[in-house]
């Protein structure tokens, strides 16, 4: 069998200016570009983060939904993003720029950001007065229906929105909109934004800028010239003669195992992060390898710890990517730390051993430093220790 890979299409976007939003960084951060070339910029708590919401008709729509589809989505109901029925908004998030840039077309991909979790936003309006300092800007491009729908039904407006269906749009804003925008912002850098939000008198900080993106063509509704219907997943293929050369494997700190067998009774282990210096420590807790050894002697303590760590430590393997952690104990152990995952899907996965907030605080640190990584199975304690 065989997995498909969506299909993406080439768009170029000329977004539309619709409103600006002035935000602060909440930390000190190292905003990384995507453009090879481009040098990363280096962002101090209280720098001043504009965020662009603009409007294109190339970006994909979201999918036609009932109202109470909807409002699931925006209530953080529909959990299991796989559903059908589940409504979501398609964002294209641009690289950040400085201010004083004139900017550079880049190749971004677009991203689906579900509805969830959400948190209402302060809003005020201010108007410019600081002008001249430093600050990095970003564009948020969606579809013109969020601005349209809004226009055309007070209600949905003023749900939406969250204001007096009397106030007009653009300003204020939906929170909801601005919530998704931030969101994409922190989860694609290491930001924290500030929900002490200001409303410029301006469409936008600097020209929207135009740009080509990659976009799945499942996105695009049927009849758009860019729609593909979504691939079969697995497909089945003849046997092949000869052996299919193996996918490479992410840097491994502890040796390979052959064969890795699913298996049923396989528990994801209870972990912490926290940040060491510069680097990034992981507990890992492993109490499944070494059975309770209380009633024995401290000499027999020992031998029968070293006997059973040996019995697996062979045949475990813990993988390090710069977004991914692999761990695979034999018959105890399975854990996927799968850091571009959206929050809903690590708090599926990482909610049943109540480590949902340890896998959402990781996945908002940098990337994890491959190439120094370092790890240490410290039987006695029962934990692996990582440091990345």
């Amino acid at each position: 069998m065989q997995t498909a890979t969506p299909a993406k299409v080439s768009v170029a976007l000329n977004p539309v200016p619709g409103f600006c939003v002035k935000s602060w960084a909440t930390n000190d951060a190292l905003v990384r570009l995507s453009a090879p070339g481009d040098s990363d910029i280096h962002v101090k708590k209280g720098l001043k983060i504009f965020i662009n919401i603009a409007w294109d008709q190339n970006i994909p729509p979201p999918p036609p939904a009932s109202d109470d589809a909807i409002q699931r989505a925006m209530q953080g109901l529909d959990v299991d993003e796989s559903n059908p029925e589940a409504w979501f908004v398609p964002i294209v998030l641009s690289d950040a720029r400085q201010d004083s840039d004139k900017g550079r077309h880049h190749m971004n991909s677009v991203h689906v950001v579900p509805l969830r979790y959400l948190s209402p936003m302060n809003i005020r309006r201010l108007t410019l007065s600081t002008a001249g300092r430093s600050a990095i800007v970003f564009d948020c491009g969606l579809h013109p229906f969020i601005k349209s729908r809004c226009l055309k039904d007070p209600d949905f407006k003023s749900f939406i929105i969250g204001i007096h269906p009397s106030i007009p749009f653009p300003f204020p804003t939906s929170p909801l909109t601005l919530e998704l925008a931030f969101q994409r912002i922190e989860t694609q850098t290491t930001l924290v934004l500030s929900r002490q939000i200001g409303m410029p008198n301006i469409a936008s900080k600097g020209k929207p800028q135009s740009r080509r993106v990659l976009v799945s063509a499942a996105l695009y509704p049927p009849g758009h010239p860019n729609h593909q219907a979504p691939p079969t997943l697995i497909q089945e293929i003849a046997d092949q003669p000869t052996r299919v050369p193996q996918k490479t494997q992410p840097k491994t700190i502890l040796k390979q195992s052959s064969t890795k067998t699913p298996n049923s009774q396989h528990r994801i282990p209870a972990w912490s992060c926290a940040q060491q210096g510069a680097r990034i420590r992981i507990v890992f807790d492993v109490p499944g390898v070494v059975s309770k050894l209380s009633p024995l002697r401290c000499n027999q303590v020992t031998d029968v710890i070293l006997t059973q760590a040996r019995a697996v430590i062979p045949d475990s393997t813990l993988d390090v990517e710069p977004r991914r952690i692999l761990i695979h104990i034999p018959a105890l152990y399975d854990l996927d730390l799968n850091l571009d995952a959206s929050d809903a899907e690590l708090v599926s996965v990482f909610g049943k051993n109540d480590t949902s907030n340890e896998a959402l605080k990781l996945k908002r640190m940098r990337n994890l430093d491959v190439d120094n990584a370092r790890a240490e199975w410290r039987v006695a304690d029962r934990t692996i220790v990582l440091l990345a």
